[in-house]
């Protein structure tokens, strides 16, 4: 005869764990390299050198941050600025628009 209690199911840490590169969200800190090396290779004088390298190790660092608040920061916001402040109420998405009658 079977015992009745819960079976316990493992949960991989790996599979539940966001993917961050050097502390930030991978994307946002990838478009951050990708801007910081063009602005470096665009020009490519001292002053833009240093400025895309400031620039690279300030947005890490703001990243870095973030994450550690919520690591799916961005995704969030952009869900968050896709989002209407008015869903009116309508019957069904094939449903005719009503005729809207003026007054004489």
């Amino acid at each position: 005869m079977a015992e009745d209690y819960p079976v316990r199911t493992p949960i991989r840490r790996s599979l539940l764990r966001p993917l961050l590169m050097l502390g930030g969200e991978r994307e946002l800190v990838l478009a951050a390299g990708m801007v910081s090396v063009i602005l470096i290779m665009a020009v490519a004088t001292p002053v833009t050198i240093v400025m895309g390298l400031v620039f690279w190790g300030v947005s890490c660092t703001v990243f870095a941050q973030l994450a550690k608040q919520d690591p799916q920061m961005s995704k969030v916001y952009i869900r968050h600025v896709n989002k209407k402040i008015f869903y009116p109420a309508r019957p069904h998405v094939s449903a005719a628009d009503p005729e809207i009658k003026k007054h004489q």
